[in-house]
């Protein structure tokens, strides 16, 4: 009985850890999101990837059998995940309002592009000035 009571309270202590790191992850890219700062987004899903599957396992290893008379632990796990719901669905709100503002900078670098070669006296990236004097 002991051990079954020990091996419940690392259960919950190991799931509310890994609960609170995918938080922490959550909050660290909310607040990249909203200052737009991008520039640790390449390792930004990995990071995620591992603190979720860490939290995965925690919730592979929980028997709901175990917690049927913990109701306390229940109401603090439902609250937690919706959190962690929430974070995700406001995440992914914040990365569309980013992207869109990397799409159109990106449609004003093309432009800017273009006009570019327009100006351009190489050969091959576009037509050349009308007039082009070598008494210069």
């Amino acid at each position: 009985m002991a051990d079954e009571k020990y091996l419940k309270n690392s259960l919950q202590d190991a799931l509310f850890a890994a609960m609170a790191d995918f938080d922490s992850v959550q909050e660290r890219h909310r607040e990249a999101l909203a200052a737009n700062s991008l520039n640790g987004l390449p390792g930004w899903y990995e990071k995620k990837q591992r603190v979720f599957l860490r939290l995965k396992q925690c919730l592979d290893q929980l028997e709901p059998a175990m917690f049927a008379d913990d109701t306390e632990f229940a109401a603090e796990f439902q609250q937690k995940m919706k959190d962690i719901l929430q974070g995700e669905k406001n995440l992914a709100i914040l990365a569309g309002r980013c992207s869109d503002k990397v799409k159109s900078s990106l449609r004003a670098l093309r432009k800017g592009k273009t006009a570019l070669r327009g100006y351009s006296v190489c050969p091959g990236a576009g037509p050349g000035p009308r007039y082009l004097s070598s008494k210069t």
